[in-house]
């Protein structure tokens, strides 16, 4: 394990445990002494002075300061042991240290990866080849399982397109070089008709793969955020990450409360690197695609 694994994976656990302790997407003074590290209770009491008497921590702001305050910790450190002793040298960090010993102990949790996209302004724009980053991503999450050749279905689509509007699709991703994996088809695009029909069709792969974690992909021009809510209230940690592409000028955030609203691919790519599902190539290559 090197320095940026332990970052990673001590961001995990705390973010984990800040989810844990939250029952909603606001975390109470009650919810914060409930925490087990005086760091994450020491960023919680830092957001509500910085925003003045009344302000909510909110769940994804704690979750983001956390990463950045270890940030500061892995900057310039040459080792583990370096890393480790920064972090001693703050007072409100003993907590976090006991922790440590933990993470290095315990090797990465092994599980069979799955994953579930939409389709259009997901993987396929209105016209043209697919995103920018998106094909080579789906390629190296499929490919992440061990015996990878042996899984069934790691991949699945589920879509609002009615069955006769999905005919040209094994084509178009045959040609971009898209994974290949079952499509499920929707009955019609009415928000109330489409949005219990994708979490059916989703709800198919949870069942059918109890073992099973999954990444989610989705877009901001339809019903794609509130599918992705129902199916983490519903299998909980079993949803790895659920990722909102934005192709509307504006998202409410409570559309996306959750998930994570992304501006391209690369964003993307980063974000599983810090979860530890890309390595460093494998980030470091969808990024290049993306961003040049």
């Amino acid at each position: 394990m090197d320095i940026a694994q332990l970052k990673n994976a001590l961001y995990t656990r705390l973010r984990e445990e800040v989810q844990d302790v939250a029952q909603n997407h606001v975390l109470s003074k009650n919810e914060q002494a409930e925490l087990s590290t005086d760091f994450v209770r020491s960023l919680a009491n830092d957001i509500r002075i910085d925003g003045g008497p009344g302000t909510r921590v909110y769940v994804r702001d704690l979750v983001d300061r956390i990463d950045i305050e270890l940030g500061y910790f892995e900057e310039g450190a040459e080792n583990i042991d370096d890393f480790v002793e920064r972090l001693k040298e703050e007072s409100d960090l003993s907590s976090l240290v006991k922790l440590i010993q933990n993470v290095t102990d315990t090797s990465a949790p092994q599980y069979e990866l799955g994953v579930i996209s939409d389709i259009d302004k997901t993987i396929k724009p209105p016209t043209g080849g697919p995103y920018p980053g998106i094909v080579t991503l789906l390629n190296i999450l499929t490919q992440k399982n061990l015996n990878a050749a042996d899984v069934d279905e790691p991949i699945a689509f589920v879509t609002a397109r009615d069955a006769a509007r999905i005919v040209e699709i094994p084509d178009y991703f045959e040609t971009h070089g898209v994974p290949q994996g079952p499509i499920e088809h929707g009955v019609g695009t009415l928000p109330w008709v489409a949005e219990p029909e994708k979490i059916k069709d989703a709800s198919i792969y949870f069942d059918a793969y109890p073992d099973r974690r999954f990444i989610l992909f989705g877009d901001s021009s339809h019903r794609d955020p509130e599918v992705y809510q129902a199916l983490i209230e519903k299998y909980g940690d079993r949803v790895i990450a659920a990722f909102i592409h934005k192709v509307n000028r504006s998202v409410r955030p409570d559309r996306v409360d959750g998930l994570y609203l992304i501006e391209d691919y690369a964003e993307v790519a980063d974000i599983l690197h810090r979860e530890q599902v890309l390595d460093d190539a494998e980030r470091d290559q969808v990024i290049l695609e993306v961003r040049g």
